[in-house]
């Protein structure tokens, strides 16, 4: 009876929802976002006046890049493999030409 109790996830038989569909946004975190940034625009002049009042540089610095990561995304590394998968232009030239000969 315990083994019933602690399964996680969807009870067998039930039918799946499909979920998501792939590239549409989470509307939770789209809402979630336009909440924060309504929030800060609401209090910036507390914020700016709060942030004026930190003594410690370090502080301060780490509480202006908190609060950025909410308006700005991170930036983040790509990997970019530069392998050629089809001929150029100019090698397809230049073997027309050598054809010709």
């Amino acid at each position: 009876m315990e083994e019933l109790e602690n399964k996680k996830g969807r009870p067998a038989g039930q039918p799946k929802t499909g979920g998501r569909q792939k590239g549409s946004k989470n509307t939770k975190n789209v809402a979630m976002e336009t909440n924060i940034r309504l929030f800060v625009n609401l209090n910036f002049d507390k914020m700016t006046d709060a942030w004026k009042k930190i003594d410690d540089n370090y502080q301060k610095v780490k509480a202006f890049t908190d609060i950025m990561n909410y308006v700005y995304p991170k930036m983040r590394s790509i990997e970019f493999k530069g392998e050629v998968q089809s001929k150029s232009l100019e090698d397809k030239l230049i073997e027309m030409m050598e054809d010709k000969k």
